[in-house]
């Protein structure tokens, strides 16, 4: 199984306040409530299920664990989470946990920001939504203070942190993958995702 894209906030400046695309004139973002907290483990659930590799039961264990975990952090500020409305709906949804961090010679920060759990139900997307709620959270944590974002980004989401100038990083695993099913093969446009970097021809040349 190929690994999943670690990525960094970008460098450049995102773009506030520009025109919505069409059709997102009444797209509303706004602070999930106490009360929401079941559209937002909703969310996350069918996220783990476009993702595949979880069975019904292991979803069914963790959806309370989740709502557990995020409810206490949502209540001490380490954590926000956004809902996107249009339509009447809550139609997509985002989380940035503060987690804790170690000292760095260039960061004496104890936390960083980590994006997590960006859904957008099927029916609208491809309409900018995810890059909306993205740039929403980000803002968030420049207006704290972080100077960079971290997160793991599935199959379908990593053409659009791209686009908002995210960069590949090299982290790396010891031991299995979480998922108790196997998992699909990661395609972008048709062909196997290989990361950044030249690859090697059946020669041993790099290209």
């Amino acid at each position: 199984m190929l690994p999943r894209m670690s990525a960094e906030a970008p460098k450049k400046r995102l773009r506030p306040g520009r025109r919505p695309p069409s059709g997102l004139a009444h797209l509303r973002l706004r602070p999930v409530t106490g009360s929401e907290l079941g559209t937002l483990v909703g969310h996350r659930r069918a996220m783990f299920e476009a993702i595949g590799g979880f069975s019904a039961e292991d979803l069914d264990r963790a959806d309370p664990r989740y709502r557990r975990w995020v409810r206490g952090r949502l209540a001490n500020g380490r954590a926000e989470a956004v809902l996107a409305w249009l339509d009447g709906a809550a139609i997509g949804s985002a989380v940035i946990w503060y987690r804790e961090d170690q000292p760095r010679p260039s960061s004496s920060a104890l936390r960083v920001p980590y994006l997590m759990s960006v859904y957008v139900d099927p029916a609208y997307r491809g309409r900018g939504i995810a890059t909306r709620l993205t740039e929403f959270l980000v803002a968030r944590a420049r207006t704290r203070g972080f100077p960079r974002v971290l997160l793991h980004a599935s199959r379908f989401g990593r053409s659009v942190y791209a686009r908002l100038g995210f960069e590949r990083t090299w982290e790396m695993r010891w031991g299995g993958p979480y998922r108790s099913l196997p998992e699909g093969p990661e395609r972008r446009r048709g062909r196997t995702f290989q990361g950044p970097g030249r690859r090697r021809s059946p020669r041993g040349r790099l290209r």
